[in-house]
């Protein structure tokens, strides 16, 4: 733990670095986990009409697989590729600098300065994550092989800011949760040269990324559902309320918990990595580098 009397203000690192370090994690941990967050999109979307039925995310994984081989296993990869490095990297870069704005002379940021610097992050990162999560979760859901260029066109630039306000409900909230769960964790593990060892730093990124991503699946099953194209004569949802109606109407409660399982083993680890190759990074460059 921290000496509260004799903490010293940390190194600062500059924003270009904070951004190629968010975008190296967020690639690795991206690539590492797709298939599962392919099986989680189709399961938070499937319906009693769906032609094809997942009972759970190794029945999905198996299923997806058998169906769809390797190829299908990663449709979807490379629009999310191009897409999750701004968006990682603005989501980690963000977060550090807005921490950096609101810490103390030691460097030291209060509870509620966590909360709003992971609200304020969550607000950035929507500009990314939208068109992002639209065009990936198309690719995902097509039956036959979709570009992203095809998304866009069909789409147009309003389009892919549909379900906005639902990104905001989920990410916003995400950002809150984890940021702060993973700075206050590392504060209290810290040695008392305030450094977290990389075990630990990838144990306590993974456990708030999975607290964050499952506390918030109610919102990226509504998210999900406005911006996926609807399938089976399904008709569109007009809004977030009228999601929320026919979801909670047709299907009950336990809709909104589809996938939560498939989230959290999803953005738990990737976030995990993500923040450990952050660290990393930023050790090599004040080590090294700077």
């Amino acid at each position: 733990m921290v000496n509260d009397t004799t903490a010293a203000a940390p190194a600062v690192t500059p924003f270009s670095v904070k951004l190629v370090s968010g975008a190296i994690g967020g690639f690795v941990g991206t690539a590492a986990i797709f298939p599962l967050d392919l099986v989680k999109t189709r399961l938070q979307n499937q319906t009693a009409a769906s032609s094809v039925r997942y009972n759970g995310l190794l029945d999905g994984l198996r299923k997806t697989f058998a169906t769809d081989g390797l190829t299908g296993a990663y449709r979807g990869l490379t629009p999310n590729l191009v897409l999750v490095l701004p968006e990682k990297a603005l989501k980690l870069a963000c977060n550090a600098q807005f921490r950096e704005l609101l810490a103390d002379a030691h460097g030291r940021v209060s509870l509620p300065r966590e909360l709003l610097a992971g609200a304020l992050t969550g607000i950035v990162q929507c500009s990314v994550t939208n068109p992002m999560e639209i065009i990936k979760i198309r690719c995902q859901l097509a039956g036959s092989k979709v570009s992203p260029l095809t998304v866009v066109g069909d789409l147009g630039v309003r389009g892919i800011y549909k379900g906005s306000a639902a990104t905001l409900l989920r990410d916003v909230p995400f950002s809150i949760i984890f940021f702060t769960l993973n700075c206050k964790a590392k504060e209290w593990v810290a040695d008392d040269n305030n450094h977290v060892s990389m075990p630990k730093t990838l144990a306590l990124g993974t456990i708030a990324g999975v607290v964050g991503a499952v506390a918030v699946t109610p919102a990226d099953v509504i998210k999900t559902r406005l911006q996926s194209k609807p399938v089976d004569g399904q008709r569109h949802y007009a809004s977030i309320a009228d999601a929320f109606k026919r979801v909670l109407r047709e299907e009950g409660v336990k809709a909104f918990f589809k996938g939560a399982t498939a989230r959290g083993l999803v953005v738990g680890p990737l976030f995990g990595f993500a923040v450990l190759s952050y660290d990393i990074c930023e050790r090599i460059y004040h080590r090294f580098l700077k």
